[in-house]
């Protein structure tokens, strides 16, 4: 709904078993927010980020999260099973409460066991679904 009224918010969380359907919606914020959901062609743009995997570096995403776009509107970046939900991740969950109006941050995840910190971040400030059968 947010996509079809351009209503983005800045920061999302997709999690839940079904990683195909949180694919499908990842792609289609990532083509809202930049026109296309080819990923291949996205880590070409230097104002997207793909962080794929744990370990997570936190301080890489809280660096590109703070700062603002090269010669464009928006800076986006994707993370990836980080299980950077497995803590509260204090610094990343402050980093998300105050982003640049510029930047929008996607995490996908196949699950959450921590509902604090950085997820009550993402929900205060931005939105958070969980995608089930």
């Amino acid at each position: 709904e947010q996509i079809k009224q351009n209503n983005l918010k800045h920061a999302y969380l997709l999690y839940g078993p079904e990683q195909q359907v949180v694919k499908i919606y990842r792609n289609k914020l990532l083509m809202a927010l930049l026109g296309t959901d080819s990923i291949e062609m996205l880590k070409q743009d230097m104002n997207f980020s793909l962080f794929v995997g744990a370990p997570l570096d936190t301080s890489a995403v809280i660096e590109m999260a703070s700062s603002y776009p090269f010669l464009a509107e928006k800076r986006v970046i994707v993370v990836e099973n980080s299980k950077a939900f497995a803590g509260e991740n204090t610094a990343l969950a402050n980093c998300i409460k105050n982003l640049p109006e510029t930047t929008y941050i996607i995490f996908t995840e196949i699950d959450v066991p921590n509902k604090k910190g950085l997820f009550a971040a993402i929900k205060e400030v931005g939105y958070v679904t969980e995608i089930k059968e």
